[in-house]
């Protein structure tokens, strides 16, 4: 979409406020035509004392404010010239005099991205002309930008919305409210789109997705409706169904709207993600990158290198963020996760990690679970190197979110047997599958509780997935005891062979 400067728009408008003034002056009031000459004759240090008086005594009327809004304009004085426009908007206007007022408002507040003032004026002004297809794209992409900040500013260094002011900014209704207009009036898009944001915003997802679902139905070529949709469904989970709508919202989408892009790409990679794509994920976090070279794309990729064990490009990524955020705590883990887990295993640069994230959150249990993956990492480590309270610390943190997870499963086992927990380790043990380690470790928990034939049936499970057990089993002192059992000497002789099978318990 082309940028239009406020400069080229105060010409235009002008020229239609001079054919007005001639048009309109035979009916005014005295007061407002004087006030009307002095700004035809360009006193406007005249005109602004006369139409000013005249809106004290006739607040409702908004035409004394749309022309002191151009003459503080003509002085380029464009926060008071705006203030002006908002308060001509609240009164009395002819259709086109509203128009031309809403319009302004749309692009100063497009211009200076300030997102929620700009949706609020161009779906204004879209009531009175919904077929002007360059404010529709302005909607568009301030809604999709709602309540971020502004990255440009004012020529007087002021955002508009900061600028001293007596008057408010425009009110919205309440969730009530519009669900009021929307049991009247169910094909009210304004209050439909407002009321489904207010769900979002309160994490209603589900109430938020049936509100949206009717506006993608009727308006497909709106992408902004397909995209909050799609948002909405990855917060409930529904990858495949977010997807649909970002491909839905991409054929209608401006190519020229970066910022609009750069969120939709951002989300696509996010669903694909979520859904093990690998590939389709890079590819939508890369281009998401490209339309403005924010740090999120980075950080998501990031995470995506460590999920593919892409371990080169997972590190090279993580360095580009840590460039300009050096305390960007997610990336310094994944990078720390790729050197922990890559062929060099560098459990340093782990523990380093470990250092920034207990600065930050000292107790453990106050952790956030973005951080989950580097403590099951350091959980195992430490049990690896018999730091048992150290990796308990982590795991009774891990236990709600990790209880299905083969390595929580494994290394917390592993734990609680050489504490001296066997009951404990074995129900862990008992539900990682196919591993010959957790079988081993639980026939030396049942060995622990005396129980000779189930220590023989885990035993001979573990030795015959990997024969190097049967020699440990005969040299650990864990089955010291179990080695005094004529029967446990025989059955280790023969690996399992015509062992006992009898479902009960000896000891």
């Amino acid at each position: 979409m082309k940028k239009l400067f406020l400069p080229t728009l105060v010409l235009g408008v002008g020229l239609l406020i001079v054919t007005q003034t001639s048009a309109q002056s035979s009916i005014d009031p005295p007061e407002l035509k004087e006030a009307k000459k002095a700004y035809s004759q360009k006193s406007y240090t005249q005109a602004l004392k006369l139409f000013q008086a005249y809106a004290d005594k006739n607040p409702n009327d908004g035409s004394p404010y749309l022309y002191m809004g151009y003459i503080h304009e003509s002085k380029k004085d464009f926060p008071k010239s705006i203030q002006m426009f908002r308060k001509a908007v609240e009164g009395n206007l002819s259709k086109s005099q509203k128009s031309t007022s809403l319009l302004k408002l749309a692009l100063y507040y497009n211009y200076y991205q300030e997102w929620d003032q700009a949706a609020v004026y161009s779906s204004r002004y879209l009531k009175v002309n919904p077929n002007n297809k360059e404010v529709q794209k302005i909607y568009e992409r301030a809604d999709a930008n709602r309540g971020r900040t502004p990255t440009r500013v004012s020529s007087n260094n002021n955002y508009i919305s900061t600028a001293p002011s007596n008057d408010p900014p425009p009110v919205k209704k309440t969730k009530t409210e519009y669900e009021a207009i929307l049991k009247q009036t169910p094909s009210d898009e304004e209050a439909r789109w407002e009321l489904s944001l207010i769900y979002f915003n309160e994490k209603d997802f589900v109430r938020a997705e049936s509100i949206m679902k009717p506006l993608v139905a009727s308006f497909p070529k709106k992408p902004s409706y397909s995209y909050k949709l799609g948002v909405t469904n990855i917060r409930l989970g529904k990858f495949n169904e977010a997807l649909e709508l970002f491909n839905l919202s991409k054929k209608h989408v401006d190519r020229e709207d970066k910022q609009f892009l750069y969120y939709l790409y951002l989300n696509e990679g996010m669903a694909s993600h979520k859904l093990d794509r690998y590939a389709e994920a890079e590819a939508a976090y890369l281009n998401s990158y490209k339309m403005n070279g924010k740090s999120s794309p980075l950080i998501a990729l990031t995470k995506l290198y460590y999920d593919m064990s892409k371990y080169e490009s997972c590190i090279t990524s993580a360095d580009r963020v840590l460039k300009t955020m050096p305390n960007q705590l997610e990336t310094m883990m994944y990078k720390s996760l790729c050197k922990f887990d890559s062929t060099a295993k560098d459990a340093g640069s782990l523990y380093a990690f470990e250092t920034e994230l207990r600065k930050k959150y000292p107790k453990s249990e106050n952790i956030p679970d973005t951080y989950y993956p580097a403590m099951i990492k350091l959980a195992r480590d430490y049990t690896n190197q018999e730091k048992y309270k150290q990796a308990e610390d982590y795991f009774k943190v891990l236990e709600s979110s990790y209880s299905q997870d083969r390595e929580y499963l494994f290394y917390r086992g592993k734990a609680l047997y050489y504490t001296g927990n066997p009951k404990k380790a074995i129900q862990m043990l008992s539900l990682v599958e196919n591993s010959s380690a957790a079988m081993y470790l639980t026939a030396k928990s049942y060995a622990m509780l005396n129980d000779r034939l189930k220590t023989q049936e885990l035993l001979k499970k573990a030795g015959d997935l990997k024969d190097i057990y049967w020699g440990l089993a005969n040299e650990e002192d864990d089955f010291i005891e179990m080695r005094k059992i004529p029967e446990f000497i025989e059955f280790l002789n023969k690996k399992g062979a015509d062992s006992e099978k009898t479902p009960a318990s000896s000891n």
